[in-house]
């Protein structure tokens, strides 16, 4: 039974990032994006090269596709009547004006290109994917010789990774003091776009090298807890209204997942076998899976979703509403197993969703009234990512 609601569960949350063929509204979009990149005014050649680079596999195989007459790319013969929809906006000349071949930006359009390319995330889904197939090289070769990293070395290279190729949009606190065996508690993240913040917290675990158990079910400090530490864990998530995460590291596959599409729900790859290297799965489902003793890699897996997937949403759209729908496709499928199960297991405490307010240094430290974080003697530290064109620290 557990093992057919593992099934249930992934589909549901392959379901909950499923997207669909690009349509002509998003499409005129990236043509804004795209002919502002190349300096307002630009051959249709040039601009729809352009948009496949930005595009890449958001481009579905439906849109790559030949039309019945043979005669054009679906999604190119899309951007035509996007392009045609832009000039009857007054955001692009009409061929009279610019040329024949020839897409130029009008000033409204040039004014609304450059709030488009300024509230573009940063280029954040790269790194994330890269962070996970490093975790599963060092897994594997670590496993060859004997020395496959501990949690915290992984969770220190992929936060050194983060902090380094991203100066200017991420900044990281570390702080010395650390009660995690007490509570559970690990890393704190926040992210600011234009919508808003959004923040939750995450706690670490690395599948063991030899036999792929995931210790979801390790006991908290005796002075704190007689239960779990992801009891401890979620309880204060629930206490402090923020969301909790699981990351988990390893160089397992999710069982019984569905056939991987041949494109991701982002523009900059396939969700290829590779991308398991870190995974999220919800605090609440990792707290199930320690009472119902299912705590084999392929299952816990199972539960998750890449964790690149927290930072790779619509490019243009921003991070924060990205964050909140994958957050709630996890708990989706989280309350869908629950509903399914037999067993004792009190399925009756809240799933709190992301917190929207940070702390009030939090805060002021992204404002830039702050150069530093005081410690939080309950966490280990605090990732910032500021997607804000204004907010980056250079």
């Amino acid at each position: 039974m557990a093992r057919r609601n593992y099934l249930r569960y992934h589909l549901l949350i392959a379901a909950s990032t499923r997207s669909h063929m690009i349509d002509v509204d998003e499409l005129a979009t990236w043509i804004l994006v795209a002919v502002g990149e190349l300096g307002g005014t630009a051959k249709r050649a040039d601009v729809l090269r352009l948009m496949e680079r930005l595009l890449g596999s958001r481009l579905k195989t439906d849109d790559l596709a030949l039309r019945p007459s043979g005669q054009a790319i679906v999604w190119k013969n899309k951007a035509s009547f996007a392009r045609n929809q832009l000039i009857e906006q007054g955001l692009l000349h009409s061929m009279e004006i610019s040329g024949h071949g020839i897409w130029s930006l009008t000033s409204s359009g040039a004014r609304e290109s450059s709030s488009l390319r300024s509230r573009r995330i940063p280029a954040l889904c790269p790194t994330f994917r890269s962070i996970a197939t490093d975790v599963i090289w060092r897994t594997q070769v670590g496993r060859s010789v004997g020395l496959v990293p501990g949690e915290t070395t992984f969770t220190d290279n992929a936060l050194l990774h983060l902090a380094i190729s991203h100066p200017a949009d991420i900044a990281i606190q570390r702080f010395t003091s650390k009660r995690e065996a007490e509570t559970g508690a690990d890393w704190e993240w926040w992210i600011r776009d234009l919508h808003g913040y959004v923040g939750f917290r995450t706690q670490a675990k690395r599948a063991h090298p030899r036999t792929g158990r995931i210790g979801l079910d390790q006991r908290a400090a005796p002075s704190v807890s007689s239960g779990y530490q992801v009891e401890v864990f979620v309880e204060r998530c629930v206490a402090d209204g923020i969301a909790g995460l699981y990351c988990v590291y390893s160089d397992g596959q999710p069982a019984w997942r569905p056939d991987l599409p041949a494109a991701g729900p982002c523009p900059h790859g396939p969700v290829d076998i590779g991308q398991w290297g870190c995974t999220f799965v919800l605090a609440e489902t990792a707290l199930r899976l320690a009472f119902e003793r299912c705590l084999d890699v392929e299952t816990v897996l199972a539960a998750g979703t890449p964790w690149y997937h927290l930072v790779c949403h619509h490019p243009v759209t921003g991070l924060t509403p990205g964050i909140h729908h994958l957050f709630s496709g996890l708990k989706t499928a989280e309350m869908a197993v629950r509903d399914g199960a037999e067993d004792g297991l009190d399925r009756q405490y809240s799933i709190p969703p992301p917190a929207t307010q940070p702390p009030g240094q939090v805060e002021a430290y992204f404002l830039r009234e702050l150069r530093a974080l005081q410690p939080w003697s309950d966490l280990a530290g605090v990732v910032m990512i500021d997607a804000t064109e204004e907010g980056r620290r250079v």
